[in-house]
This record gives structure tokens, C-alpha cells and sequence, in this order.
């Protein structure tokens, strides 16, 4: 069973060339479902990685069919795991978590385990240990610690219809949703003009929601 923990990024210096620097896991921070990480919980998973010459995915809200670039360096400080890599901008995923992130639609990072060992005390769960096997950019923070400090650098129909259905949407509703969306996209070019299009998008999610009958 793959577990999560999430938290809050905040956008700074963004540029256009991909990369990524921020805080995966703030240590012994309380997050929203009464969790706190304990230092150097998930340093043997990487430690073992850096050992095998890999990276580490870097997702949308843990989806695979999301899969947007690559952690590449870990820095365990003792505070805070620090991570970085660099959003894959030759693909469309890629190129639409930039434009999501740089928007604000994607307000945080959150870490993706298994095998965790927990402690309790006073009532606070904290995990000492875990197989860390992603970081996912997610729309929906959990933990207000974490930061990205840079984020440097439009998506096809096929991610567009995979993120709708994760939305909720069914099969059919998605594949609609996402034709009108890649012709929609088609008409802005700039990365200015796809943010405030993932912007309006992810506003109008919200608005229609209750709406919706899926």
C-alpha cells in the first residue's frame, strides 16, 4: 500500500528551463491528518538509491499517467528533505505541470511511500521510517512548511482526459472535455497565456463541481 504526505509549495524565481528546488518533507511539522516526519525517515530508501545510479519520479497527484520529470539530488539536513530535479519539458505533462505550477493550480508537494514504521506518542503519529518512492506536484496542500525555491524553465488530449477522469469525470465525460480542451489550448502559446488558461481552468473546476453529476 502506497502512502502519502503532502505540503504547501511556494513559487519563487520561477524561470523556463525545468528545474526544481524545494522541501519534500519538513521534519516533525504536523500535517492536516495528525502525522509528523521524523528526521532522516526516508534516508536509507535514498541512500539505496543514490547506490543504484537513479532518480526519483516526480508525478501529479501520484499518477503515473502523469509522470513530468525526474528528481535527480537529495539533501537530508537534518530539518527538512531537501529535493531537486527538473520538470521534462519535452513532454506535454511536463510542459503542463510548469504552466500549472507557475499559475499556482498545483499548490503543493507531497511525498509517496510504503512499509512506514510509525511511533505514538501524545496522541501525535510520527513515521520513522519509509521506502520513499515518489514526489508529486498536488493541487490541494497539506502541510504549510514546505517550499519550492525555484521553479526554472500544453498538455495533449491524453493527459488532459487522464487528469479530468482523476477529477471524477467519467469516461465519456472526459474524452468530451478533453477535445474541447486541446483546441482550446491550441489558441495560447506563451507560457504566460497557458498559465492564466490552467488558472481559469482550475477556477472553473470549482465553480462547476456542484454541478456536476459523475
Amino acid at each position: 500500500m502506497i502512502e502519502t504526505q503532502a505540503f504547501s509549495l511556494d513559487v519563487k524565481n520561477l524561470t523556463e528551463t525545468g528545474e526544481i528546488v524545494g522541501l519534500a518533507s519538513v521534519y516533525g511539522n504536523i500535517d492536516r491528518q495528525g502525522e509528523a516526519v521524523a528526521p532522516g525517515a526516508f534516508r536509507a530508501s535514498i541512500e539505496r538509491m543514490k547506490a543504484a545510479g537513479r532518480g526519483l519520479p516526480m508525478m501529479r497527484e501520484h499518477s503515473p499517467e502523469l509522470t513530468c520529470g525526474i528528481w535527480t539530488d537529495f539533501a537530508d539536513d537534518g530539518g527538512a528533505l531537501r529535493v531537486s530535479g527538473r520538470l521534462l519539458l519535452d513532454t506535454q505533462s511536463g510542459r503542463e505541470a510548469h504552466s500549472l505550477v507557475k499559475a499556482g493550480a498545483l499548490g503543493g508537494l507531497s511525498v509517496g511511500f510504503r512499509n512506514a514504521t510509525r511511533t505514538l506518542a501524545a496522541g501525535r503519529r510520527t513515521i520513522t521510517q519509509g521506502d520513499l518512492l515518489e514526489v508529486s506536484l498536488v493541487a490541494i496542500p497539506a502541510n504549510p512548511e514546505a517550499v519550492i525555491h525555484g521553479v526554472k524553465a500544453s498538455p495533449g488530449p491524453r493527459e488532459i482526459e487522464a487528469a479530468l477522469k482523476a477529477a471524477g469525470l467519467s469516461n465519456r465525460q472526459a474524452k468530451a472535455a478533453a477535445v474541447a480542451a486541446t483546441k482550446a489550448l491550441s489558441l495560447f502559446n506563451t507560457d504566460d497565456e497557458q498559465a492564466a488558461l490552467a488558472a481559469a481552468i482550475s477556477e472553473a473546476r470549482q465553480r462547476i463541481a456542484p454541478f456536476l453529476k459523475v
